[in-house]
């Protein structure tokens, strides 16, 4: 499994006004969380700002840079037009209209001298994190953040690995809780009407999974809420965490006995994608049906008693148990909402053991106990209906009536997102 990584991770944090921690108080913080993996890092000598902080070790780098000013206009329109931002941060559009300062903290990879504003020379390149490298510049990250928060809660926390807007308290429960990846990985959805049965389908395409498993997700248009798509799409990157092994091609996973979904490795316009077909759920009424799928039973004559009957039993296979263990929360039920956060908050300025992930790697044997291969069953592949109203969250203007399927926007996409990193710098 080979993750794709880029050379920085980077988090931007919108104020009304900030409050400016001073240089020596980040340096003992950075130093604090790093010196079990053995890292120290050096305050380098400021020539950018009073405002602007710089640390280097032998092969990190973190910059915090206090900004007086908003983001550059237009920064954020993708995060904004996405539904999953919508749904999950519906004051999102007010935060950024009236935020007047940010705070912008990268962690890059390498030894990067601070900038020098008499020189306009290109920086060096830089090359891209090992997947170790990320792991921990991405718990450095969520955790420089949190440290910041606690000197003033932002309006917002835009994480740019994942093109991200988060509410401030929610982002404290997704920095603090490490086994959870959803931080790092944004679903975005596209929904159909079915002409034929006036059902609303979705479907999503992920932003960020490739850091984390090597390609982008995909579940094409099924009859389920986006919020049952982002369950699965959490449940593989589950699955792959625990194991550090992405799911076989071809082969099924699900949270229950009752659920089959099936993954199938492919290509969209030159990127590798996990496309993840849901073969069964009973929740919904998605069930099997040999008798629609006698072209991938060419073997068997469904019209004789004896071979159907065989067909029949392809299908009781796929009724075995999937046991996935899934972590429950910590908190009781009754814990107020905010005394429970401040509690979280708490623990992550107070006990930075816990900021270290999920390290365990298991074989293929183990693997294969969390999922088994498809050809133990008959997989159902439900081509996409096509209607008149149709929406997406991967484009950036209104959708055309002969507009490529929504995950064949995904390079357009990436080559947009690559720019928003130059837009968080001074002027």
């Amino acid at each position: 499994m080979k993750r794709v990584l880029s050379n920085k991770i980077e988090a931007v944090l919108l104020y009304e006004e900030f409050s400016v921690l001073n240089r020596a108080s980040w340096h003992k913080l950075i130093n604090e969380f790093s010196a079990k993996s053995g890292i120290s890092f050096e305050l380098t000598e400021n020539v950018k700002t009073p405002d602007f902080f710089h640390f280097m070790s032998d092969h990190l780098t973190v910059e915090v840079d206090y900004v007086s000013e908003p983001v550059a206009q237009g920064a954020f329109n993708n995060s904004l037009k996405s539904r999953f931002t919508k749904t999950t941060f519906p004051q999102a559009g007010n935060a950024v209209s009236s935020h007047r300062s940010y705070v912008h903290v990268v962690v890059s990879n390498g030894k990067i001298d601070p900038p020098d504003p008499f020189i306009e020379d290109e920086p060096s390149p830089q090359m891209p994190f090992t997947a170790e490298a990320f792991d921990f510049a991405s718990s450095l990250l969520r955790w420089l953040s949190t440290v910041q928060i606690s000197s003033g809660e932002p309006l917002a926390v835009y994480w740019a690995q994942s093109d991200k807007l988060i509410e401030t308290r929610e982002f404290l429960k997704l920095a603090i809780d490490h086994k959870d990846q959803s931080l790092l990985v944004h679903s975005l959805f596209f929904s159909q009407m079915n002409a034929e049965t006036g059902q609303e389908e979705n479907g999503l395409m992920t932003w960020g999974a490739s850091a984390l498993i090597g390609c982008e997700i995909k579940i094409d248009y099924v009859p389920m809420p986006c919020t049952e798509l982002t369950a699965f799409v959490d449940h593989l990157l589950a699955i792959t965490q625990l194991t550090g092994q992405m799911v076989p091609d071809g082969h099924v996973f699900g949270r229950s006995e009752n659920e089959e979904i099936r993954v199938k490795r492919t290509d969209e316009g030159g990127e590798p994608v996990a496309e993840l077909f849901v073969d069964r759920c009973d929740a919904y009424g998605i069930r099997p049906q040999v008798e629609n799928r006698a072209d991938e039973l060419d073997e068997f004559d469904l019209d004789d008693p004896a071979e159907r009957a065989m067909a029949e039993r392809i299908k009781l296979k796929r009724q075995e148990a999937v046991e996935v263990n899934e972590t429950e929360a910590d908190a009781a039920p009754d814990t107020p909402a905010e005394a429970r956060e401040l509690s979280l908050f708490e623990q992550a300025l107070n006990q930075p053991d816990n900021w270290g992930g999920l390290k365990k790697k298991v074989d293929m044997a183990s693997l294969r106990n969390l999922t088994r291969p498809a050809s133990e069953h008959v997989a159902i592949e439900r081509p996409a209906k096509v209607t008149a109203d149709a929406t997406d969250d991967l484009t950036l203007k209104e959708k055309q009536p002969d507009q490529p399927h929504p995950g064949q926007q995904q390079p357009e996409q990436r080559r947009l997102l690559k720019r928003v990193g130059g837009l968080f710098s001074r002027k």
